[in-house]
């Protein structure tokens, strides 16, 4: 099969849609499939033939997210000369829509992994928060009208798209980790030193709830001068939170127990987990908590704000902690982990363990078989509603995307 994945990012911009997207493009190419990711070009990126770029622009408020600009024929005759089995949207946004209607043209299989919950990304605009969550549901459900599979990262995903009016052929499809590699040889680091590392990774912004993680680590600090320089706080990644994030550790007097290490490659990620003892995870919107697998992948523990995310992962006092979103609870379960290593080792153990229910391989054949599915179905108008749904005034229609073409 030609699969083409379509993204609003890609690289260099980290974040776990980017590596849900490469995962799963590495695996389904071992299988023999050919996968194509179409993204927006970013400034200096290194032309790759399983990339296909879009021209884009920087979105003003955030420079690393790219805006597609209007495309010319052209491009779209490229994309369709690709031939597509299967379209594979991971954003129902610019490049979903224009997805829909390759996939229309192709007379192929639209499939669409509802990654986040979008209405979440509202409270960057407080003011219009509560209206424009109605709009981001309606358009959702719109949009996955148009596709004849959709994928939900977990349980709790699908449960929330069914309680949002999407209906159809929903499936539930975590992202892997390949525990086999990601595995350190040796546990060392932080875990062998006097100081207990907790590491925090992940996009520097205000729905993740990083706040959480400082304030925590004050609640830990608190003491005599030895008490206080046993704990650190290792934070990996960058966003439009890094800078004020920065300020409220010096706010808080904490700054010389935490490290900003910025934004780093998927690989170093990893790298910087062997220097941990814990990880903290805080976000309570998270759909699957990648990075919550990925650090058990390492034989980390996890301190995890309640959340669907962690509950589907994680079995409390077995693979680590689920604690309530306070800092004086978070920090509590953390200290418990510090005060009996041994009890953190079975519990990073277990957490290894858990993480290899999540094999990649095993995952991208399960999508594999999705694909051949629909294909072995019949034509994407047979399988899905589309033709059946009538169109609602604001919302682009896949087969006329004159929003994104350029005549």
């Amino acid at each position: 099969m030609t699969v083409l994945f379509f993204s609003d990012s890609y690289r260099p911009y980290v974040s776990g849609v980017v590596t849900s997207m490469d995962v799963y493009a590495e695996e389904l190419r071992k299988l023999g499939h050919r996968v194509v990711i179409v993204a927006p070009d970013y400034p200096d990126v290194a032309e790759d033939p399983d990339v296909f770029r879009l021209p884009s622009m920087p979105l003003p408020a955030y420079p690393k997210l790219r805006l597609i600009a209007p495309l010319t024929r052209r491009l779209i005759k490229q994309l369709l000369d690709l031939r597509p089995s299967v379209v594979h949207a991971h954003s129902p946004f610019a490049a979903g829509l224009l997805g829909l209607y390759i996939a229309r043209a192709a007379e192929c299989p639209a499939v669409f992994t509802c990654h986040s919950i979008y209405e979440e990304y509202t409270r960057y605009l407080p003011a219009l928060s509560q209206p424009l969550k109605a709009v981001v549901r309606k358009y959702l459900v719109h949009y996955c009208g148009y596709c004849q599979l959709i994928l939900a990262p977990s349980p709790h995903m699908r449960d929330f798209l069914i309680d949002t009016g999407v209906s159809g052929n929903l499936e539930v499809l975590p992202t892997g980790v390949d525990s086999g590699v990601a595995h350190p040889p040796a546990r060392r680091g932080g875990r062998s030193g006097k100081a207990f590392v907790i590491a925090l990774v992940g996009r520097l912004a205000k729905e993740k709830n990083m706040d959480l993680a400082l304030l925590t680590m004050f609640h830990l600090a608190q003491g005599n001068g030895k008490e206080r320089d046993r704990w650190r706080l290792l934070i990996v990644g960058d966003g439009p939170e890094s800078e004020r994030l920065h300020n409220l550790a010096v706010e808080l007097g904490i700054k010389s127990l935490v490290t900003f290490l910025g934004e780093v490659p998927r690989e170093q990620v990893f790298h910087n987990l062997r220097l941990a003892d814990c990880l903290i995870f805080t976000s309570t919107i998270e759909t699957q908590g990648l990075v919550m697998l990925e650090a058990m992948s390492m034989g980390l523990p996890v301190v995890a704000a309640d959340s669907p995310a962690a509950t589907a992962l994680l079995n409390n006092g077995c693979e680590g902690f689920i604690a309530p979103p306070e800092p004086e609870e978070m920090a509590r379960a953390i200290s418990r982990l510090a005060a009996d290593r041994p009890m953190a080792a079975r519990m990073g153990a277990a957490a290894a363990t858990r993480s290899r229910e999540y094999q990649p391989s095993l995952l991208a054949r399960r999508l594999a078989d999705h694909y051949a599915a629909l294909l072995a179905g019949g034509s994407p108008q047979a399988n899905g509603t589309p033709q059946a749904r009538t169109p609602e005034a604001g919302i682009p229609q896949p087969d006329a995307p004159s929003a994104l073409l350029s005549r």
